[in-house]
C-alpha cells in the first residue's frame, strides 16, 4: 500500500507531500518514521494513494499509531495554502522533537488541587457572559479591557462552562513570563481537570511529553501557551482565548510564517469553538 506522507524535517523545502510504501496498513493521520536523503525522521501519514510510476521507499516502523485528530490535518493544509512555507517546518508545527518508537502513550494525566473559590462575577463580568450567551451563533468576541480589569475571570467563567461540556480549552499568552501566571489563575477555574503548560523554554522531553498528553486525553485539557499551542493535537476544543490579542509576539517572523490570531480564527472553525480575543487595545476594523 502506498501512502502520501509530510515529514517533519527542516531539510525539506519541497511544497508537495511524499509518497511511501507500507506492507502494513496505516491509518490517515498516524506518526511513522521514514528515510530522508539518509537520515530517519517522523512523518504524518495524510493520505492512500495508488502505485506511483516512481520507485518509492518503505515506511520504517509506526511511531505513534493513534492518529492525529481530524482538525490538526485540516489546519495543517490550510496552512499548507494559506501561508506558503516549505512544508518540512510547517508540520514540524505539528509534530515534536525526539519520538521514537520506544514512547508509544503519554503518561497518566494527573489531577490537580482546586485551590481557593472563584470571586463573584462583577456586574461588567456578568453582561459580558450574557451577551455571549445571547448570541450563541456569534463564536468570535473581542474583550475589551485594561490590564487588572478582571478579563481573566471571564476567561474563567467560559472555560469553566466548556469542561462541564467535556469541551477543551486553549488559552494563549504573548509572552512565556506570563504562562505560569495565567496558568494558576485558570487552574483554579479547572479543578480536576489537567492544566499543561506549552512554550518555548520547555525542554524537548517537556514538550514531547505534552504533546503525548494531548493526544492520549480521554477527557478535557486545559492547554496555557504561546502561539505554538495552536497546533497541539486537541481532541475536542470549545474554547480559544488570545489573551492581549493586540501583542506582536502572535506573528511568526521566522519560517514558517504566519499570525496566531488568523490561525487561531481557523482553528477555531474546524473545532466549532468559541474564539475570545482579550485587549486593552482592541482593532477598530
Amino acid at each position: 500500500m502506498y501512502y502520501e506522507v509530510v515529514v517533519t524535517s527542516h531539510r525539506y523545502a519541497g511544497q508537495s507531500a511524499l509518497t511511501y510504501y507500507s506492507a502494513d496498513q496505516l491509518t490517515i493521520g498516524s506518526i511513522v518514521h521514514v528515510t530522508l536523503r539518509q537520515t530517519s525522521t517522523p512523518a504524518s501519514v495524510i493520505a492512500q494513494v495508488t502505485k506511483p510510476a516512481f520507485r518509492v521507499k518503505p515506511i520504517d516502523n509506526i511511531l505513534i499509531a493513534q492518529p492525529l485528530p481530524a482538525p490538526s490535518l485540516e489546519l495543517l493544509q490550510w496552512l499548507r495554502t494559506y501561508y506558503p512555507s516549505p512544508l518540512g517546518p510547517l508540520t514540524s508545527q505539528f509534530v515534536p522533537k525526539l519520538l521514537s518508537k520506544h514512547v508509544n502513550q503519554a503518561a497518566s494525566l494527573a489531577s490537580q488541587p482546586t485551590g481557593p473559590p472563584l470571586p463573584t462575577l462583577t456586574r461588567e463580568q456578568t453582561g459580558v457572559i450574557d451577551q455571549i450567551h445571547k448570541r450563541p451563533l456569534q463564536r468570535t468576541w473581542w474583550l475589551h479591557g485594561e490590564t487588572g480589569s478582571g478579563k481573566t475571570r471571564v476567561y474563567q467563567e467560559l472555560l469553566q462552562e466548556q469542561l462541564s461540556r467535556q469541551q477543551s480549552a486553549l488559552l494563549l499568552t504573548p509572552e512565556i513570563g506570563l504562562t505560569p501566571q495565567l496558568a494558576r489563575e485558570i487552574q483554579r477555574a479547572a479543578g480536576a481537570h489537567p492544566v499543561i503548560l506549552w512554550h518555548s523554554d520547555l525542554t524537548d522531553k517537556e514538550r514531547r511529553q505534552a504533546w503525548l498528553q494531548d493526544l492520549d486525553a480521554t477527557g478535557p485539557v486545559v492547554v496555557v501557551g504561546a502561539r505554538s499551542a495552536l497546533f497541539l493535537p486537541f481532541q475536542k476544543l470549545g474554547l480559544i482565548v488570545v489573551d492581549e490579542a493586540h501583542d506582536q509576539a502572535y506573528k511568526q517572523e521566522q519560517a514558517p510564517y504566519y499570525n496566531g490570531l488568523r490561525v487561531a480564527g481557523r482553528l477555531a472553525q474546524l473545532h466549532q469553538s468559541l474564539l475570545l480575543m482579550g485587549s486593552a487595545t482592541p482593532p477598530v476594523s
